[in-house]
């Protein structure tokens, strides 16, 4: 039986490049009252041929416990926010192993000692001039008595090897938003993809925000980071100056390798200011139910959220279940379309799917896609029920809403004893305007 552990992961975050060799301050896991699971250098930027030994990383354990340390390469690859990150699949992790070499692989690190490991560049792969590549130090305590403790710390380093000579080196912009970050807070978001064959910078990045009359109302400059050849990296650029409702313009520019600027624009609108206009759905309170031999009844609440006129195409389908799973293939679908919601108010949705159905279990999906464009997905599951008379409906919905009805008739009861009481009050006090009236009149009581 296996035990899934807990990690403890420290990724080393990668600066600008500096020259080539120059250690990064080491990596470390653990707490500092009692000591730290630590390697050095972290970080690696090599111009070089292979084969070609590198730099050794040094792994030390200053903790009071002994650690079962693994060492093995991973091939990175980077995600949007520049972290590195990499997969554990076996393909993965043999192309790791041909361009790098570590050893020793599997070791006990005592407490208070180091290790040497040493790191071998040994090829890249064909018609490559670069590889950025990760050495992964698996750490694991143990206990006096000799058991594991159950967390694994993990300290990556990085690796960016490239061949001399000349590399082609460009860049461009592939998308810029505006996001609101907080109340009355905006970030201008520029995604730059690395278009070249070596690692490159953003340079000489720069923006202005002007409004509908062309007048420059913001601007300033922004810093690039690496970004690997192939990845996408978004870099936030945070607009300080709170701008007024209206329309503007913002453009991003940068330099990236050789050549001219690249420049982005977007337009934007403010409802008020520093608030986006911005249109957004939020769709719950998903459902469905259905009766042998009838349709399904898909219900939903579709709310419009944002700042700014909102619309949905709201992608609907019905799947027979089958030994549990769902069909590929849907019995039904249906597409709405909802248009011209204002900020704030609601729309409930209900409508009927592939009738008539046979006795079973359904798997109903929604999908839509927000205003950023992002996919998104809703699921439910019911089983058709089977088709109830009117007297089997009425006497499930008394028992249904039994407690409501209940308390509906109590409420009935007290009104018409208030009402009761009301009247009697009033005839009361009619009756006692009357004997007052007679007796100054001088009349006779009755």
């Amino acid at each position: 039986m296996s035990l899934r552990r807990p990690l403890a992961f420290a990724a080393v975050a990668l600066g600008l490049l500096g020259p080539s060799g120059l250690p990064a301050p080491a990596a470390a896991a653990g707490g500092s009252d009692h000591g730290t699971f630590s390697i050095g250098p972290s970080r690696r930027n090599v111009v070089a041929r292979p084969p070609v030994a590198l730099v050794p990383t040094r792994v030390s354990n200053s903790t009071r416990q002994p650690y079962d340390v693994k060492v093995f390469p991973v091939v990175l690859h980077q995600q949007l926010s520049g972290a590195f990150a990499f997969d554990e699949t076996a393909d993965a992790l043999r192309t790791a192993r041909t361009i790098l070499g570590v050893g020793p692989a599997r070791f006990r690190l005592a407490p208070g000692t180091a290790r040497i490991v040493k790191v071998d560049w040994n090829l890249l792969p064909l018609q490559a001039h670069a590889a950025y590549v990760g050495i992964v130090f698996q750490g694991q305590p143990r206990l006096p008595g000799g058991p594991s403790v159950p967390v694994i710390s993990r300290l990556l380093s990085i690796n960016l090897l490239r061949l001399p000579g000349h590399h082609h080196r460009s860049g461009r912009f592939t998308a810029l938003h505006v996001v609101q970050v907080g109340p009355r807070a905006l970030q201008l978001i520029a995604r730059v993809k690395n278009t070249g064959d070596v690692v490159g910078v953003p340079q000489h990045g720069r923006f202005v925000v002007r409004d509908a009359g062309g007048r420059a109302v913001s601007g300033g400059h922004w810093t690039g980071d690496v970004v690997v050849p192939g990845a996408e990296r978004e870099f936030p650029i945070e607009l300080r100056r709170r701008l007024p409702a209206g329309e503007y313009t913002a453009r991003v520019a940068m330099r990236f390798g050789p050549g001219h600027d690249r420049k982005v624009p977007v337009r934007f609108r403010l409802a008020s200011p520093g608030t986006l206009a911005a249109p957004a759905v939020d769709v719950t309170a998903f459902g469905a139910h259905g009766e042998v031999g009838g349709a399904a009844r898909v219900s939903a609440r579709v709310r419009s959220t944002g700042t700014a006129m909102a619309g949905v195409d709201l992608g609907l389908s019905v799947f027979r279940v089958t030994r549990g799973t769902p069909e590929t293939r849907p019995v039904a679908t249906r597409r709405l379309r909802l248009r011209d919601m204002r900020p704030g108010t609601t729309s409930r949705v209900g409508v009927g799917l592939a009738g008539p159905l046979a006795r079973g279990s359904y798997h109903v999906v929604a999908r839509w896609r927000d205003a950023t464009g992002t996919a998104q997905i809703l699921t439910t599951d019911f089983a058709a029920a089977p088709h109830r008379s009117l007297a089997a409906r009425v006497h499930r919905f008394l028992r249904l809403h039994e407690g409501a009805i209940g308390a509906g008739v109590g409420a009935a009861v007290l009104l018409l004893l208030l009402l009761v009481l009301w009247r009697r009050q009033r005839r009361l006090e009619d009756e006692l305007r009357r004997v007052k009236a007679e007796h100054h009149a001088g009349a006779p009581s009755a």
